[in-house]
């Protein structure tokens, strides 16, 4: 497993990935118009080489052999409640469905934390179990909640820090 930044060269794999990986985790009652929207604007080629070329993210991919696994986003600009004590964001973690439970998750982070740096916080949905255990385990605590919108829905996640 090699873990390394994204290259413009990766973003097609990316915005693959991310739609594959968000559709496995928040669309287990099926597809719908509001989804289907959100997954094609947001995951796509563009977007992320927009986050090779952006001075205020960085990101890393995880690759196994030729196939690419998971992949992590962080925003170096953006606090939790505009307070820098609680470190950067993780906007993004996602590792395919048939690597998870296999460290990759763990080896992101302690990619992170050696590059980047300890202090992080995320949001993920409160309904996303794995993750809450995942990020439990690996030294992640609620200290809040933040709302995500999708089209007219809200839907209420974990404010997570490891700080």
């Amino acid at each position: 497993m090699l873990v390394r930044e994204i290259k413009k060269e990766d973003c097609q794999n990316l915005a693959a990935l991310s739609i594959y990986v968000w559709l496995h985790t928040y669309a287990g009652d099926g597809i719908r118009d509001e989804i289907s929207k959100f997954v094609l604007s947001t995951f796509t080629k563009n977007e992320f080489e927009k986050i090779v070329k952006s001075p205020t993210k960085r990101g890393f991919v995880v690759n196994s052999g030729q196939h690419l696994i998971g992949i992590v986003i962080v925003n170096l600009d953006s606090y939790f409640d505009q307070l820098p004590q609680f470190g950067y964001e993780i906007e993004t973690l996602y590792v395919h469905p048939s690597f998870q439970r296999r460290g990759v998750g763990k080896r992101i982070l302690e990619y992170l934390r050696k590059s980047v740096g300890y202090k992080s916080w995320l949001t993920t949905w409160v309904h996303n179990y794995n993750a809450l255990e995942f990020y439990r385990k690996n030294g992640y605590r609620i200290v809040g909640e933040a709302e995500f919108i999708l089209s007219d829905e809200s839907h209420i996640n974990h404010v997570l820090s490891n700080k």
